[in-house]
């Protein structure tokens, strides 16, 4: 029996991953107390990268939500596209059809498996007091079924419910809620399945509830789904399913497998050409079979374009982050250069040092990852307020994808914030790291150091530059001459011609609703229109004696536009007008008169006074005939739909001129003394008490009308501040941290010089002139930047020049002011120290 020989002293090999277990785990621990012996600066270094991570992780949520996720609950998203389609005319992409066109490409186009056809529209439910103005989307049979959506309960509309045209009112309907609309009207009761819903004129009945968040291909979260030719038949106009000229679907289809987008683009041309003349400037052109997600389709909206600019910047945050960083860990590093230079002395490996620096690096950027998390909790909250309504979802905003993301930046800077002062730390040259008693502050480290303070600089420049940009933008938006005061004024949409009453009735309780709301405290005046001027109103042709309407309309691709107002509307509202306002004297059987805006003016007159001069418009609408109007006003501030859209010509028409087919009174305006938002209750409870069970009232300031369209420059110039202002702030400290580490190496250069003689100014310029114009330096190559990204960053602007030498100017003194500020402070506090002290402690 042989035994086996034990070798005294042997020790079998540790095993590969127990070691680097174990080496990980000692670099934690040196990081960690590393850490410790500095907790100031280890706090404004996690500080600084929680703001930098924080911002990217924030904008990379909003990105993702607007242009990489599709709707929820869609099955194979990819395959689903949106039709778009264009005239010659108008380079502009638009998502409307008519109903028959929507038939017929179910029919004819074989590139599509199924095809669905979806609008929006606001119902009311109940009447009075206890009214709700819910977002209905009305919707073909095929709309579910194509999306693959299934619901939360019952079972969703079907292709076998067909949905005919020719519904009576009161026949059966169906509904299908929205997860939010059933918790919020019925509590979430399981038993709402076979409810009735009066809404509009139609009783439907609830056949199921879909999931939470479910939206179908919009961008907002409907309250309510119905059937479409159901509804449309009943609640909008009789006609609006069998007119071809009537463009008001949008419309939602299926890729069979193997079709592609442009075979499907190519076949829906010949169909949906049928809706308009088949030549010429106004026959279609083009037909765009785009993506399910709204930010990349050609309606998206401002917003995405935004924050697409937005990511970029949070993107220099970052950058700007870690560059300050980078600057820190690299005088510390420098500070421990003698430390480092022994330790290789004593045979410790460079791959060691280096694994100890990175693990310092990262322990500081994921601590610093915690609070980014937190800031995009937060941001994401804020932004979904700010950017397109709904556009973000209702739900939370840290989810999987972003903790991913946040992660893989995380790792990303830990590793950028190393490199620096990974390379200057090992790498020394030991004899002089190891004779040298205080380190010195020049050489590589401090080029490097210039370096990192150069880019921050041109960084915050380019960043604040396009900040300015856009605050310049949003006062110009805000200055517009809309013709309305926003902050006096309410509007409130008031329709009685539901009433099953005679038209003297109707007039006499508008004329009822008009005395009470004028009888409120703090109403200085109240004008009724036919409905909001600044929203709708009616196609009309315009020309003068002199010429037909072929010479004004030629070319023109948007007709103008005709609406009615009350006498004194213009005055109420706070409109600047040339001429005179509608009287009480413009009444049926008066001379034919008309306000209209500059556009008109310049079409039919250009360069001359309009005021006083005849305008005919199309003779037989409404009992308008071929009479002349005379122009008695011309409105210079105006807008329709969009603020922006500000060339439509427009004609204004006395609202009790004309009794016959148009100008049925349909909204309110009240002029009020104080802020509109005090009085809208006020104004809301004397319309509902001037008759029993009266149409549904929607009350609204006028400023929240027009907010969504400035909204995305408000958004733009906020952000873009911020993240400005969060940069300088970081740009500041990291220049202050530098030219104090570099006062600090070259203390006893300083003492020196103060002993023999040397003035303050002297030292004070050899101390922080090369800071000074290391920065001025970065200034410069900043402003040449923002002048290079003026092509892609102009359309998003308004009437503000990407190139503005104002706001360069401005930006380069401000940075200048703060660069000097920030290597003033730490260069005096070197200054006041007694030469003697420091010469003695060396």
């Amino acid at each position: 029996m042989t035994r086996r020989r034990r070798w005294v002293g042997y020790r079998p090999p540790e095993p590969a991953l127990r070691r680097w277990a174990r080496d990980l785990r000692q670099d934690l621990g040196y990081a960690l107390r590393q850490l410790r012996q500095a907790p100031g600066v280890s706090a404004l270094i996690v500080l600084t990268l929680a703001i930098g991570i924080g911002a990217n992780a924030t904008m990379a949520g909003v990105i993702d939500r607007l242009l990489l996720r599709a709707p929820p609950y869609v099955e194979t998203p990819d395959r689903l596209v949106r039709l778009f389609s264009r005239r010659s005319v108008d380079p502009r992409f638009g998502p409307y059809t008519s109903y028959p066109a929507f038939l017929d490409l179910q029919r004819e186009v074989r590139a599509f498996d199924a095809v669905a056809a979806y609008t929006s529209i606001r119902l009311w439910a109940g009447t009075g007091i206890d009214a709700e103005e819910l977002r209905a989307t009305l919707v073909s049979s095929t709309y579910f079924s194509l999306l693959g959506a299934s619901p939360t309960l019952g079972r969703a509309f079907t292709p076998a419910d067909g949905f005919p045209t020719g519904q009576t009112p009161g026949g059966p309907a169906l509904a299908v809620l929205s997860y939010g609309y059933w918790q919020r009207q019925f509590g979430g009761d399981p038993n709402v399945l076979g409810r009735a819903l009066h809404l509009g004129r139609l009783t439907y009945t609830v056949v199921a509830v879909m999931p939470p968040g479910f939206r179908g291909v919009e961008a907002e979260t409907p309250d309510i789904w119905l059937p479409l030719a159901v509804t449309a038949d009943v609640d909008l106009r009789r006609y609006i399913l069998e007119d071809r000229s009537l463009s008001w679907l949008q419309v939602v289809a299926r890729l069979r497998p193997g079709a592609t987008r442009a075979e499907a683009e190519l076949q829906a041309v010949p169909v949906l050409r049928r809706d308009g003349p088949p030549s010429g400037r106004f026959a279609l052109s083009q037909v765009l079979a785009a993506s399910v997600i709204h930010g990349r389709g050609p309606d998206a909206p401002r917003e995405v374009k935004v924050a697409l600019w937005l990511g970029g910047v949070s993107a220099l945050v970052l950058l700007i982050a870690c560059a300050n960083v980078a600057n820190l860990l690299l005088g510390r590093a420098f500070v421990r250069r003698r430390e480092t230079a022994v330790r290789l002395a004593l045979g410790a490996s460079r791959g060691r040092l280096a694994r100890q620096l990175l693990s310092e690096a990262m322990v500081l950027a994921v601590l610093g990852a915690g609070g980014a998390i937190l800031l995009a909790a937060v941001g994401g909250r804020v932004l979904q307020g700010l950017l397109a309504a709904g556009a973000l979802g209702t739900g939370g905003f840290v989810d999987v994808r972003l903790f991913a993301f946040t992660t893989a930046i995380t790792l990303g800077t830990g590793v950028l914030v190393s490199l620096a002062p990974l390379v200057q730390s090992t790498a020394p040259d030991l004899t002089v790291a190891l004779r040298t008693g205080r380190a010195t502050g020049g050489g590589r480290a401090g080029r490097v150091r210039a370096t990192l303070l150069g880019l921050q600089a041109a960084l915050c420049m380019l960043l604040l530059v396009v900040a300015g940009l856009f605050a310049r933008s949003l006062g110009e938006v805000e200055g517009l001459d809309l013709g309305v005061d926003q902050e006096h004024t309410v509007v409130a949409s008031i329709n009685l011609n539901r009433l099953a009453l005679p038209r003297p009735a109707i007039d006499g309780i508008y004329d009822d609703i008009v005395d009470r709301v004028r009888a409120i405290p703090g109403v200085v005046g109240v004008a009724l229109a036919e409905a909001n001027p600044y929203q709708g109103g009616h196609a009309v042709n315009m020309r003068t004696p002199e010429h037909g309407w072929d010479f004004y309309m030629h070319g023109m691709y948007y007709p103008p536009m005709l609406t009615f107002v009350d006498s004194n509307f213009f005055h109420v509202v706070g409109a600047s007008l040339r001429g005179r306002d509608f009287s009480s004297v413009d009444v049926r059987g008066a001379p034919r008169v008309v306000i209209i805006n500059e556009p008109a003016a310049q079409l039919l007159w250009p360069g001359e006074q309009a005021i006083g001069r005849c305008m005919l418009l199309d003779p037989g609408r409404g009992g308008l005939g071929p009479e002349c109007f005379t122009v008695v006003g011309v409105t210079t501030g105006y807008w329709y739909h969009d603020i922006l859209d500000r060339d439509r010509p427009m004609a204004y028409l006395p609202l009790h001129q004309f009794t016959v087919g148009l100008g049925r009174p349909g909204g309110m305006f009240v002029r009020t003394r104080g802020d509109a938002a005090t009085i809208l209750p006020a104004v809301r409870a004397a319309i509902l008490g001037a008759w029993p069970d009266i149409p549904p009232v929607r009350v609204r300031r006028m400023r929240d009308l027009i907010d969504p369209a400035v909204r995305p420059w408000r958004t733009a110039a906020t952000m873009f501040s911020l993240f400005g202002a969060v940069a300088l702030v970081i740009a500041a400290v990291g220049l202050y941290a530098v030219v104090a580490f570099s006062a600090a190496q070259r203390s006893t250069e300083i003492a020196v010089r103060i002993a023999l003689g040397a003035h303050a100014r002297d030292v004070l310029a050899a101390v922080g002139g090369d800071g000074l114009r290391t920065v001025a330096i970065g200034l410069t190559v900043g402003a040449a930047a923002a002048l290079g990204i003026r092509h892609w960053i102009g359309p998003l602007l308004f009437q503000t020049s990407p190139s503005d030498p104002g706001i360069i100017a401005g930006v380069a003194a401000l940075l200048l002011g703060v660069a000097v500020l920030a290597i003033l402070v730490p260069t005096v506090r070197a200054l006041r120290r007694d030469p003697a002290a420091v010469l003695r402690v060396d």
